[in-house]
């Protein structure tokens, strides 16, 4: 670590400067905390102050946080430029500008002021977004160039999973009918586990990126398994077992005899092989059973030829032994290798015939619902800018972007990277590099690339950053590299640990760039800072368990992870509040810590349950597990109960749930006496009288069943958390805490996800959760003033001012696949490797490969860990594994803490005190010397706690009486038809419906039309009878005398609703006029009658008519208090428009309200 003192703090903020200058293309490698993201918006800035367009400047990020991040920095910015005087906005430009900003003038300020409008006007919106994001918007653009489905929807991880198990079921399905299927399927699932192997399918399947570049290099599937075979040596008919039993069947029997005999004349290993594995041959019934005998009498387990063997006491008295047993351990070599090469081979081609099917259903189940997955973006996109005919593409999209800025550059794939580079080439050759200036900008860090198992590739940023800079420099551009090495985020402690932690160039390896060493340099200088080492718990803590009701994963009170957790979580409690933050001088906070683990296994859920205990906040797990939560539990375990009628397990879970009032006690007088035949819900039913809790759940849960079957699962579950005084939610969190309303409002959400895609079902609902494993991440920065607990993915990006490294002791994890590739770059090719000490050396040296990217990873995931910490590094663990010594292991391989020994080993730590479990705390710190930081002002903390009245049930709603208009002259209608009243309803709304429809269609084809609407509305009728309504529709529509009602200002079917003032209080009235028009200022409402015969004049009308019109026309009073509005019945039978008299429409109006 080098101090920086103010001209290196000069030097830093003038390469952020030179970094977000505009008029360059640059690549700016910076360490943790070195500000990249504040680069990043500033050149976006910077960009825009140029002049640039902000509809033509993209800035790809890896995260959809990182993009709103950006964003919302980015306008935050812009926003204070609007509101700021020209002092200040001339100090604000030139701190991200430098000197140049001295040479604006008073227009430059305004147009700086201008931007944040320009930004928030552009069509759009700012172009911020992931590389998936951008593929789609291109593929949106492009979608027949592209071969997408115009309007396509694009596919989650989830859906892209559910479709691709469909298509692998399907396939296995074909098994008892396709031999394509059979023979690879059972080669495989022979050794393979097939639940292993299923999930092996469907990750490549979706997640087909190195098996397409294998692909894609060999030419197509069947090109690369032709490849494969060529490779390993596979030849139709021949297998290992083949292979060796040939060997061993050229052996001769007598000459084992003579060597057995030979080698008991000497030393004793010798001898022991003779008893042993050559007896073995000498009692074998068949040759591969005398393959396996010979093999392990001349070679070791691990597969290499004895040394010294035979001993110089037997080469010395049978001189001959030398020689045969170099011949036969050469051929039984060269069979072995040759045996596990068919092996590798046979394998790798059955996974590939397998695999090749799979993905032939899924791309066949993806495009019948026009769906993307996101490696399809990423493909298509590529495929697009690579083609011939893509040139027009290129260009079109050329016209839109000058400006392109990839942030987290070392975790983009190679795939990405030529989505990203295929625009450059526009950028900076050929008419693409026109006069106006383009750039392109890039931001990364090698030592914090975690994503390989999204396909990063730590390694490629460097040669980016190398190539992109040649194909830039050779267009004539400049092209900066700026390196960022100043941290602004940690204390000198932590940053001194972190470049004694790779010091060692084998741990660097694969780390950092290779000609360079760890260095970080200080910007918080005088800042208190601390970095603790505990020592590891021993595992020789852990006792057995002997009770015999102990659950067989459960962790004992003397299990070395429960120890630690207990330490940990005793340490924070006695710190927060107390401890003081010396850099901010106040005392610790609860949101102050972070605690960082690998993974989410035992040790990650005990400290959460040991923090817990101690009444100390914590935000709980960053990722919950729906199907884990005991509040969903509960939920599901109703779920069945009402679902399935003879599941008593889940009914006897239910009612042990908070939902109600069941004991264990009352629970066991339920189910114990009742009749072996019976179903626990029939013994409910029949007994529900008995006890006060029997009846309410019996009552409760035929509730239950109803909404379930009608409704759906949204509503059912709606209706068990907010029914209720207390409500079912009330409930939960009365047992298991307020930390349950999270995973039930996932609950509710998964909800009404899965009723959007698919039929209302509970019974589907629950199936679908059930096999999707459902798992919600949580917004860390939501957490409040509490503990966070999280994977070191997850907090990448983040800061803490204390950040604990709970499990230091872990090994990488090494990937359970046995699907590995050969090489190191590029198209590489795929071999599956069934068992590691039978493997071929392509399948061995594809395996180390795999691990030492695993190791290298492992290493550089502890540098974003250390890195997140501000002020305080916590280092702790157990003792894992057999290892007596951890530091025995090669530095490239040695654990988190081992490690961090190492480091501590380079520096002057001191022993603080002792750890609870035994051992000495050893710590590297610093006192504060400068200036105490400013924090900005959270305001005033207060309780928050609910008000009482919230869990109050609010009274019920005093609802308005509802009436409809149209129903008033329903029973008058009758009395006029002497037919029927089933005939003269369907007369009606046929009637009704023809004089709607028939008015939008040209006059040649209203008869044609009108016989076709009858055929569809009244197939029953007699043709003759629908000859009548079809004539009498048309005269109404044909008669000129209806010309203003048929008007284009007229509209058919108007729904109209509102609130009438009635002596009895106020009414809601909804209705639905047959016919509006619009006559300059008038307003005509028709309501259409069918009676027959109609009435002679208005007087003779059925009262109710005219209450229904006037009723409509003081609903549209209101919406139109200005217009004259009128009032007419149309009767079809006679084609005749009477009018009703305003007279008769108040009399009306007033009779309806007084009797309303």
């Amino acid at each position: 670590m080098t101090r920086a003192h103010p001209a290196p703090l000069d030097l830093a903020i003038a390469a952020q400067q030179r970094a977000s200058d505009p008029a360059v293309s640059a690549f700016v490698d910076a360490n943790a905390g070195a500000g990249k993201t504040a680069v990043l918006t500033a050149r976006v800035a910077r960009l825009l102050l140029a002049g640039a367009e902000p509809s033509k400047i993209l800035c790809i990020t890896y995260t959809k946080a990182a993009a709103a991040e950006m964003a919302d920095r980015l306008l935050k910015m812009l926003g204070e430029w609007a509101l700021a005087d020209d002092a200040t906005l001339a100090a604000r430009l030139g701190e991200i500008e430098g000197p140049q900003a001295g040479r604006r003038g008073g227009g430059d300020l305004a147009r700086a002021r201008a931007l944040f409008a320009r930004a928030l006007e552009t069509p759009g919106g700012l172009k911020i977004g992931t590389i998936h994001s951008f593929c789609e918007s291109v593929l949106r653009r492009f979608p027949l160039e592209a071969g997408a489905a115009p309007g396509f929807t694009v596919l989650d991880d989830k859906e892209a999973r559910a479709l691709a198990g469909d298509a692998l079921n399907d396939v296995m399905g074909r098994a008892d009918v396709d031999p394509c299927v059979a023979a690879p399927l059972q080669s495989l699932t022979s050794a393979i586990d097939p639940t292993r192997l299923e999930a092996l399918l469907i990750e490549n399947t979706v997640s087909r990126q190195k098996i397409g570049e294998a692909c894609a290099a060999a030419g197509g599937f069947g090109k690369l398994r032709a490849r494969l075979a060529q490779r390993f040596r596979v030849v139709p008919g021949e297998t290992p077992a083949s292979i060796r039993a040939a060997a061993a069947a050229g052996v001769v029997r007598a000459k084992i005899v003579d060597f057995q005999a030979a080698l008991r004349s000497g030393g004793p290993n010798g001898e022991k092989i003779a008893n042993g594995a050559l007896a073995d041959y000498l009692k074998a019934q068949n040759d591969a059973e005398r393959f396996d005998a010979l093999y392990r009498a001349l070679f070791t387990l691990a597969g290499a030829p004895r040394k010294h063997f035979p001993d110089a006491k037997v080469k010395q008295r049978h001189p001959w032994t030398e020689g045969f047993c170099g011949r036969l351990a050469r051929t039984l070599g060269e069979a072995e290798t040759r045996a596990r090469e068919a092996q590798n081979g046979a394998d790798t081609i059955a996974f590939l015939t397998l695999l090749e099917k799979a993905m032939e259903g899924y791309a066949r189940l993806k495009e019948a619902q026009a769906g993307l997955d996101y490696d399809d973006l990423i493909e298509k996109t590529s495929r697009l800018f690579a083609a011939a005919d893509g040139a027009w593409v290129r260009y079109k999209l050329d016209q839109g972007v000058d400006h392109i800025l990839l942030d987290e550059a070392q975790d983009t794939s190679p795939e990405q990277w030529r989505v990203v580079e295929a625009p450059l080439g526009e950028f900076f050759a050929g008419e693409g590099a026109r006069p106006a200036q383009r750039t392109f900008f890039a931001v990364g860090d090698q030592k914090q690339s975690i994503y390989s198992f999204q396909g990063a590739d730590a390694e490629l940023f460097q040669e980016k950053l190398h190539d992109l800079g040649k194909t830039i420099s050779a267009a004539a551009q400049t092209c900066r590299t700026e390196p960022l090495r100043l941290s602004f985020r940690s204390a000198a402690p932590i940053l001194e640990f972190v470049d004694a932690l790779y010091a060692d160039s084998n741990v660097l390896a694969g780390v950092g760039a290779a000609d360079e060493t760890m260095r970080h340099e200080l910007n918080r200088v005088g800042a208190a800072g601390a970095v603790e080492l505990w020592p590891l718990v021993p595992r020789d803590a852990a006792q057995p368990a002997d009770a015999w009701d102990v659950a067989l994963d459960a962790i004992l009170e003397s299990d070395p992870r429960r120890i630690l957790a207990n330490a940990l979580a005793d340490e924070l409690n006695r710190r927060i509040g107390d401890d003081m933050l010396l850099s901010r001088g106040r005392p610790l906070r609860a949101s102050d810590v972070l605690i960082l683990v690998q993974n989410r296994g035992p040790l990650f859920h005990e400290v959460l349950k040991a923090l817990a205990r101690r009444g100390v906040p914590v935000a709980g797990a960053d990722r919950i597990r729906l199907l884990e939560e005991p509040a969903v539990e509960d939920v599901l375990s109703v779920a069945r109960a009402v679902l399935l009628y003879s599941d008593d397990l889940s009914l006897a879970e239910a009612l042990r749930s908070p939902f109600f009032r069941i004991d264990d006690s009352s629970l066991y007088d339920l189910a114990q006496s009742r009749p072996p035949e019976e179903r626990l819900r029939a013994t409910l039913r029949r007994r529900a009288a008995e006890r006060p809790e029997w009846a309410e759940a019996e009552e409760a849960l035929v509730r239950a069943e109803r909404i379930a079957l009608d409704k759906g699962a949204f509503a059912f579950v709606s209706h068990l958390l907010e029914e209720g005084a207390p409500s079912g939610r009330e409930k939960l969190f009365g047992r298991l805490s307020p930390a349950a309303a999270e995973p039930l409002n996932e609950l509710l959400r998964q909800t009404l996800d899965y009723e959007r895609r698919r039929p209302r079902s509970l019974q589907g609902f629950v199936n679908w959760l059930e096999g999707e494993a459902q798992e919600v991440k949580r917004d860390p920065d939501l957490a409040g003033d509490a503990v966070r607990v999280m994977t070191v993915h997850g907090a990448k990006g983040l800061q803490a001012n204390m950040v604990v490294l709970l499990d230091a002791h872990r090994p990488p994890r090494l990937s359970a696949s046995p699907l590995f590739f050969e090489g190191v770059r590029g198209a590489r090719s795929p071999v599956l490797s069934r068992d590691k000490d039978r493997e071929s050396e392509a399948a061995r040296e594809a395996r180390a490969e795999a691990r030492r990217r695993a190791h290298e990873e492992h290493r550089r995931l502890l540098y974003v860990a250390a890195t997140r910490a501000r002020d305080r590094l916590v280092i702790c663990g157990v003792q894992h594994g057999n290892a007596a010594d951890p530091h025995k292991k090669p530095p490239a391989e040695k654990s988190w803490h081992a490690l961090a020994e190492d480091a501590f080993a380079r520096l002057h730590p001191r022993a603080d005190r002792d750890a609870p479990y035994g051992g000495a705390i050893r710590v590297i710190d610093c006192p504060q010397n400068a200036k105490i930081e400013r924090e900005d002002d959270v305001g005033d903390v207060f309780d928050a706690s609910p008000p009482s009245w919230l869990k109050t049930p609010a009274a019920p709603e005093r609802r308005t009486p509802r009436l409809s208009p149209s129903r008033l002259g329903a029973e008058a209608e009758a009395i006029f038809s002497p037919r029927r009243p089933r005939d003269s309803l369907l007369r009606g709304r046929t009637l009704h419906r023809l004089i709607e429809l028939l008015p939008q269609a040209e006059d040649s084809r209203r008869d044609a039309l009108a016989d076709r609407l009858l055929a569809q509305l009244a197939p029953g009728i007699a043709a003759e009878e629908r000859a009548r309504w079809r004539d009498e529709a048309l005269a109404v529509v044909r008669n000129p005398q209806f010309a203003p009602v048929f008007s284009p200002m007229s509209r058919a079917e108007v729904a109209v609703a509102g609130t009438l003032h009635t002596a009895r209080g106020d009414r809601f009235v909804s209705g639905q006029i047959d016919r509006l028009a619009f006559d300059g200022g008038r307003i005509l409402v028709i309501d259409y009658k069918t009676n027959r015969p109609p009435p002679k004049s208005i007087e003779d009308a059925p009262e109710a008519y005219a209450a229904q019109l006037a009723a409509y026309r003081a609903l549209l009073r209101q919406l139109y208090p200005e217009a004259r509005i009128e009032a007419a019945l149309l009767w079809t039978y006679e084609a005749r428009l009477m009018t009703v008299p305003d007279r008769l429409l108040d009399e009306a109006l007033a009779s309806f309200l007084e009797a309303a």
